[in-house]
């Protein structure tokens, strides 16, 4: 059993890391310059994808409406999520003038190097400078986080405030904060945080401390006075945002809501989906935090490095970490439709859980050489896997029709080279060159990668932006207004629209609106075949009568046999 000392409310007492202006400074560029490195490069190519299309409407809406408070779906009010993303979105839209790839997912860019930096400037009361700068480069070089950092999705700012709010309270709580400071404190920053993805952060936050202060047999200051205090805080600022929403929607209704949301992550619509869950979630985790989740293993397979782990729990933030992901992966390893983002957020405690580990070793690198012998040996692996790809590749690229681009010669050759370098400069890394090498090898490896993937996606029959491109060209100029028939439907087409987009439910509404159209005038309208007749039979059979209309265009649709369209009514003229 590990032996954990019994602290004080107000947290144990820690070593004092010694701390130096410039060798901070030093590290929190690397981690920008590495971050920078990893994020930036291609980032505007891949066209909106998953719910980036989602975002993009509702802050592009935003932006157009001046209505920054309730968010707006193609004219339909848009509550399922906060709208703090959609904010950061809009105005990376205004501050360079245009809301584009680019612009929109530049904010994840800059949350994810802004967790590296506060995993660094928050783990320095336990970690050595090299323990923590090894922290903050994991934690931007992890393969999940790396690619949520690329998406102009809400992932990233939520990752960013879990981390930011549990090494915040547990500062404060090993430091003795006056408790009323530090529960006041963390529960205002939560409230700003539940504007990122809603109630999921309470539970991050409240499955981790409560379990934290319960193995520190201090649950006395969970359930004090203080907390009760920074719970009205939390509520005072929560009900301002709320306030807004209750104008649109009862709050019981708005509450409906998220509980649906989270229940659905129970369901499924496949008998073995729970058993297949069970199985694969924890392989797709390990493979999210990679590549430094491999670094575990010695744990796992030496029994003096197991040993070594007694020693190490001791250290207050190895021992938070730990129970920052115990608590909360069997929630979502359980919820058979839970997908592995929703854990995301565990990721830069698994990075601060692994720095403490190596930090440990490191100090005392002579008494531990197998773990030393295992990180230079795992980088030396990764090297050869490196330049094993880079060759693998010149037969692969034209095999898979793709064309040797002067940015994918570069990404080989830069890729080849770095693990050449490293190979030849191994001996002599300690153990921040370790860490600096492995990013960088993983950046260039996932740089390469999504290179490839942009040039396969600009090769597929379904393209939304260039159907987007195309619809453009197909509307009249007096259409001010295109129509899309369906509830978050044709979102990656409709959200590179020059014209204003609206959503309708039927065709009742489409003849309504031409009822009120002059003669000539066209009423254009998208949908996939399928849908639309679906809601054309509904319509029919409400209405009485045949409803005509016409197709412009028809496009492929994602997903084989299905076709989109583009359509329209119009009124004849001398037609009532």
């Amino acid at each position: 059993m590990f032996n954990i000392p019994h602290s004080s409310s107000g947290g144990p007492a820690s070593k004092k890391i010694p701390w130096s202006r410039e060798s901070t400074f030093r590290d929190i560029g690397l981690i920008l310059l590495l971050s920078a490195f990893m994020y930036l490069p291609f980032l505007g190519l891949p066209v909106w994808d998953g719910h980036e299309p989602m975002r993009v409407i509702v802050s592009s809406s935003m932006l157009q409406s001046g209505n920054w408070i309730i968010p707006m779906l193609h004219g339909k009010v848009y509550l399922i999520k906060p709208p703090l993303m959609n904010w950061l979105i809009a105005t990376s839209g205004a501050f360079f003038g245009t809301l584009n790839e680019w612009t929109s997912r530049i904010p994840s860019a800059l949350l994810m190097a802004a967790t590296g930096v506060s995993v660094y400037g928050l783990t320095g009361r336990w970690l050595s400078t090299a323990g923590r700068l090894f922290a903050g480069i994991a934690t931007i070089s992890m393969i999940g986080l790396i690619e949520k950092g690329r998406e102009a999705d809400m992932d990233s700012l939520f990752i960013f405030f879990v981390a930011l709010i549990l090494l915040l309270w547990l500062n404060g709580y090993s430091r003795k904060w006056k408790p009323l400071q530090l529960w006041s404190m963390t529960l205002l920053l939560l409230s700003v945080g539940f504007l990122a993805k809603g109630p999921q952060i309470l539970a991050f936050f409240y499955l981790t401390v409560f379990a934290y202060l319960l193995l520190r047999k201090d649950a006395a200051f969970f359930f004090s006075r203080e907390h009760l205090i920074g719970l009205l805080l939390f509520i005072g600022v929560l009900s301002v945002y709320l306030f807004f929403v209750m104008q649109q929607v009862p709050f019981l209704e708005y509450l409906s809501m998220w509980i649906d949301q989270i229940t659905q992550r129970g369901e499924s619509r496949y008998s073995h989906a729970f058993l297949k869950h069970i199985v694969t979630y924890p392989l797709e985790a390990i493979a999210s935090f990679m590549p430094w989740s491999v670094f575990v293993a010695p744990i796992l397979f030496h029994r003096e490095s197991r040993r070594e782990v007694s020693k190490v729990v001791t250290n207050e933030i190895f021992l938070f970490a730990l129970v920052m992901v115990a608590v909360n992966f069997p929630l979502y390893w359980v919820l058979k439709s839970a997908r592995v983002r929703y854990f995301l957020p565990a990721g830069p405690f698994v990075a601060i859980g692994i720095a403490a580990l190596y930090d440990h070793y490191w100090s005392d690198a002579k008494h531990n050489p197998r773990i030393v012998g295992f990180f230079r040996g795992f980088l030396k692996v990764f090297c050869w896997l490196a330049v094993i790809i880079a060759i693998a590749l010149v037969p692969l690229i034209p095999l898979l029709k793709l064309s040797f681009s002067p940015a994918i010669f570069f990404l080989m050759t830069a890729l080849t080279a770095t693990a050449v370098i490293i190979l030849h400069r191994m001996k002599f890394l300690q153990i921040t060159g370790l860490s600096v090498s492995t990013a960088i090898l993983t950046g260039f490896v996932f740089l390469t990668y999504t290179y490839l993937d942009i040039q396969s996606d600009s090769q597929k029959t379904y393209n939304p932006k260039k159907i987007a491109s195309q619809i453009n060209a197909a509307l009249s100029e007096t259409a001010d207004t295109v129509y899309v028939m369906g509830y978050r439907r044709q979102l990656d087409i409709t959200c590179y629209l020059k014209k204003e987009v609206v959503q309708l439910d039927n065709l009742s509404e489409l003849v309504s609106l031409l009822d009120k159209a002059g003669a000539g005038d066209r009423i254009y309208f998208i949908s996939d075949v399928t849908f639309l007749k679906k809601v054309h039979s509904d319509t029919e059979h409400i209405r009485g009568e045949e409803i005509s209309w016409r197709k412009a265009a028809s496009f492929p649709g994602k997903e084989r046999d299905v076709e989109i369209i583009l359509a329209y009514l119009e009124k004849k003229h001398g037609e009532l």
